[in-house]
């Protein structure tokens, strides 16, 4: 930064589920004047005397004067450039499941409620998240209680790649009625091969049955960061 040049490092930027790297530059500044400093979603950094422009990022504000720079003001911030949040809810599109107790079962999710960025695998139940950084992930599972035995556990078991990270818990079945868990889990995904997998573990004999009903067993996740 010198004269009227202002000079940026390098970064990345999000625009809704893609990201873009933008190499550190310059870009030249009116003299006596605010200069509204921006990015765009495909790293096209600029300047201009008017504002900021809709859709793109904020960097700075530089006042300047004849021949120099006065003040800089850092407006850097979150923004979402054409997007929103990024998150699916999941359920089981009204079937049951039957699963065997005293075993691991993967529950599956063959209908979304909303998918903003088509991450959720409805034909292998699992959440492959397209960005990186911190995801929040809730599920619940919800049996038919005429095939509950008292004294029975149930529990959620969040798996990543295959392989268990969390286990959200558990509920002992009283009487062969109906019984709810739910559980939220944060989680990191690297954005290109993470996956995520609801699991149960019903402790017993026999067979149980998972509600498949909207608003019953559910899978759901958002991206946080």
């Amino acid at each position: 930064t010198t004269g009227l040049t202002y000079g940026y490092q390098a970064g990345v930027i999000r625009s809704d589920n893609a990201t873009t790297s933008v190499a550190a530059g310059t870009v030249a500044l009116t003299a006596s004047t605010t200069n509204y400093v921006e990015v765009t979603g495909a790293g096209v950094v600029s300047a201009n005397t008017v504002g900021f422009t809709s859709g793109s990022f904020p960097l700075a504000t530089v006042a300047t004067g004849a021949s120099s720079i006065t003040t800089i003001t850092d407006k850097r911030g979150f923004a979402s450039v054409g997007g929103g949040a990024i998150g699916f809810s999941a359920y089981k599109g009204g079937t049951n499941q039957s699963v065997t107790k005293s075993s691991l079962v993967k529950i599956t999710f063959n209908t979304t409620s909303f998918d903003t960025a088509s991450e959720f695998d409805t034909t292998n139940s699992k959440w492959v998240p397209k960005s990186s950084g911190i995801k929040l992930i809730t599920a619940a599972i919800v049996i038919v209680g005429s095939s509950a035995v008292a004294g029975e556990s149930i529990s959620l078991r969040l798996y990543k790649n295959g392989s268990q990270v969390a286990n959200g818990g558990g509920i002992m079945c009283t009487n062969a009625s109906d019984v709810g868990l739910s559980a939220s889990f944060l989680q990191q995904a690297n954005g290109t091969t993470d996956y995520f997998e609801v699991y149960t573990y019903w402790g017993g004999s026999g067979t149980g049955t998972v509600y498949g009903l909207l608003g019953t067993t559910s899978f759901a996740g958002a991206a946080l960061k």
